[in-house]
């Protein structure tokens, strides 16, 4: 019941909610109490709830706002990326923050171990990744596409993986960093696995700012 309400039913019927009775059956005072509790819950904000509760609907993406949101150093940084693989569906996440002053790109943090050793390297190196934090727009990689970048493909079959999405962290008109979120599995992301990733990187741009690109 209360995982129906996070999901905004509005209406219910049962014998959980009340037993058939003339004229009209008085709610169960359990699921009163149960309903009341989410509107409250949600009320109260993600940092009341227990993980569990966070599953239904858009509880783990407000979650994972509220932590980013709280991230200092990058530690912090490092223990939310796990909830960001959760919320795409991926299981590898890296989160890269771009210096233009050098045209290099940083590594930041992963939720799995590092990838590769050298945590710089010149966008110029990777034509997609250049071209992401250029236009401002997402990619995808899939290793069987016969048009995908050839040197991000190398990467992935180099780590037994098939799918790759980046996405911009973006900040007053200027790219930041990006998002890079992994499958070992060949498939295209889907609209809301890419839409949630937009959502994501967006809460981002202040992070990268206060750990790697010198903000206060």
């Amino acid at each position: 019941l209360a995982a129906l309400a996070d999901l905004d039913a509005e209406w219910g019927q049962g014998y959980a909610l009340a037993r058939p009775a003339g004229p009209w059956a008085a709610p169960n005072p359990a699921a009163v109490a149960a309903c009341r509790e989410t509107l409250a819950s949600a009320l109260r904000g993600s940092s009341h709830r227990s993980e569990a509760a966070l599953a239904a609907g858009d509880r783990g993406l407000e979650h994972l706002s509220e932590r980013l949101a709280a991230v200092r150093t990058r530690s912090d940084l490092e223990q939310t990326l796990a909830l960001v693989a959760a919320e795409i569906h991926a299981e590898r996440v890296s989160l890269s923050a771009f210096h233009a002053e050098t045209e290099r790109v940083e590594t930041l943090a992963e939720n799995l171990e590092q990838l590769d050793d050298d945590l710089y390297f010149p966008v110029s190196k990777f034509p997609l990744t250049e071209r992401v934090l250029r236009s401002q727009q997402a990619a995808q990689v899939l290793v069987g596409d016969p048009d995908a970048d050839p040197t991000e493909v190398d990467l992935l079959l180099r780590y037994n993986l098939r799918s790759l999405l980046i996405v911009p962290v973006i900040r007053s008109g200027e790219s930041l960093g990006m998002v890079e979120v992994y499958s070992s599995e060949e498939r295209p992301w889907t609209r809301t696995e890419i839409n949630r990733a937009r959502i994501i990187a967006n809460q981002f741009a202040p992070v990268l700012e206060t750990v790697a690109l010198g903000g206060p």
